[in-house]
């Protein structure tokens, strides 16, 4: 369900870049329209699987042009 689903990309300062609740739709690299610099990003998703469990991931993406 879309309601226990969280997708969240933050840059270094800890600044919330993109946060979606629609597990189909992707992150385009860019931020209030302009792309964003080259850099390590920081992910976080969370999400509550079939059985009731919330979990929680945590994890870098490595912008590159």
């Amino acid at each position: 369900l879309e309601k226990d689903y969280s997708f969240s990309i933050f840059n270094r300062w800890g600044e919330l870049l993109y946060q979606t609740s629609n597990f189909s739709q992707t992150w385009d690299g860019k931020y209030q329209g302009e792309v964003v610099r080259e850099g390590i990003y920081v992910w976080k998703l969370k999400y509550k699987t079939l059985d009731d469990v919330n979990h929680q991931e945590v994890g870098n993406v490595n912008v590159l042009r």
